[in-house]
């Protein structure tokens, strides 16, 4: 095939091409001579061409251990395998979903719904974060109004809960889900109890010790 490119794109193919590729498992399991050959590699024409990928700005983690963040930028970007790419159904709606993300019931969703790996680590797939529930944007914006988040380093799971910026968000979150004022506070610290109990469940469960926990101050209670 015609290689549209640079002389040093077309070298970088053939030599691709030409590559001994191990596989470890599957009807391939074996020596496959070249990354063309591969099943990847013949589910794409030409082998080589990635997916015309849409640039967006929120961006949700394959793997999360004790510390959750989802994340955003201010520019629209690419990003690979590890990330999950995701699109707001419009402009409007944009903020509040990057601020509902962040929110510890959406986190608490995750350890809900979604799946283990060895060693304690929470592996959400892509069918898994289509099958979260999600907010009425629309109904949570007006409570998330005035709420800044995402401007300091994020800390441990345990740690975040007792961040006033993240009770702030919070509040905001539950209050647009419909709960009252006085509600929502009564709610937030029997939530964060839960979250707090379910991530310490699969760490522990993961192997790491309640001594080792307790040392690195993620057993503290919520102030």
């Amino acid at each position: 095939d015609n290689v549209v490119g640079s002389p040093f794109t077309e070298k970088y193919i053939r030599h691709g091409e030409a590559m001994e590729v191990e596989v470890g498992r599957g009807s391939n399991k074996g020596v496959v001579k070249g990354y063309h050959n591969l099943s990847t590699g013949k589910a794409r024409t030409p082998w080589y061409k990635l997916p015309q990928l849409k640039p967006t700005t929120i961006f949700l983690s394959e793997f999360y251990s004790a510390r959750f963040l989802s994340l955003f930028s201010d520019r629209p970007l690419l990003a690979d395998h590890l990330f999950e790419l995701v699109y707001p159904d419009s402009p409007s709606s944009e903020r509040a979903l990057r601020l509902y993300l962040n929110s510890t019931v959406h986190f608490l969703m995750l350890e809900l719904w979604t799946r283990r790996m060895g060693g304690g680590v929470l592996h959400p797939l892509t069918v898994d974060y289509k099958s979260l529930p999600v907010p009425d944007l629309d109904l949570l914006s007006p409570s998330l109004e005035g709420i800044v988040f995402g401007d300091r380093p994020t800390l441990d799971y345990s740690e975040e809960v007792k961040q006033e910026d993240r009770r702030r968000l919070d509040l905001a979150v539950l209050r647009g889900l419909g709960f009252s004022e006085a509600d929502a506070g009564a709610i937030l610290d029997e939530l964060y109890q839960e979250y707090l109990e379910v991530v310490r469940d699969r760490l522990i469960k993961a192997g790491r010790s309640l001594a080792e926990r307790v040392e690195e101050g993620g057993f503290s209670d919520v102030d």
